[in-house]
């Protein structure tokens, strides 16, 4: 049988420590989970003139401390910014941006802020709102991209056009998000009666300090 043609779906990054490419690699896996066809790559390894031609657009964009872009979208954002681009040079794109910040900074989420709006001064329709993950939310920001990428992905498969005869509709939920999701760090808990290792540790093996007497 003919392999399914799957709409494509472009996924741009800009991140500083690596976490915007987190994200953006992990929607990556989600839209081929609805049976989209994800290119993911950092907004400046993206040729610009090719943005009024996608259909879907997706972009995650962290703001550094002092609200700057990150070094690998600046390119992107410079000619976003250009005066010559008309209002309707995007209206052929759906799109929706998530942001990375943290919100003990003045300037919260700007980066992710102003692409949101400048993508929608540019005629982009906004298949869902912006999502914004911040930092200091105990979950961090997954707190925010969870919630974000549900409502997304039905739009985003909706946008995508209907599926050919007899494929049933994919879905996704909160329990795939969670193991498309790999996290790149794991925490451990320690049990409360395990003492901190001492700053200069004790060698492996080492038999265990005597108890005080």
């Amino acid at each position: 049988s003919a392999t399914m043609e799957k709409p494509r779906i472009t996924i741009l990054y800009g991140s500083q420590t690596g976490n915007a490419q987190d994200v953006a690699e992990r929607l990556g896996r989600e839209a081929k989970q609805m049976l989209l066809s994800p290119a993911v790559m950092p907004m400046d390894a993206y040729d610009v003139a090719q943005l009024p031609s996608e259909r879907l657009l997706l972009c995650v964009a962290s703001t550094t401390g002092q609200g700057d872009p990150p070094d690998n979208m600046k390119r992107f954002w410079r000619f976003m910014l250009r005066k010559g681009l008309s209002p309707d040079s995007l209206s052929a794109v759906q799109f929706s941006v998530f942001g990375l910040g943290d919100s003990n900074y003045p300037k919260y989420n700007v980066t992710a802020k102003k692409l949101f709006r400048r993508l929608e001064s540019l005629g982009a329709r906004p298949l869902v709102p912006l999502g914004l993950g911040n930092d200091q939310h105990p979950a961090g920001y997954e707190a925010a991209l969870d919630p974000w990428a549900l409502s997304l992905w039905p739009a985003a498969r909706q946008a995508a056009g209907p599926l050919p005869p007899g494929v049933p509709p994919p879905t996704i939920d909160a329990a795939s998000l969670v193991q498309l999701g790999e996290p790149k760090y794991k925490v451990t808990l320690l049990p409360p009666h395990c003492p901190a290792p001492s700053a200069a540790g004790t060698a492996e093996g080492a038999p265990p300090p005597p108890p005080p007497p």
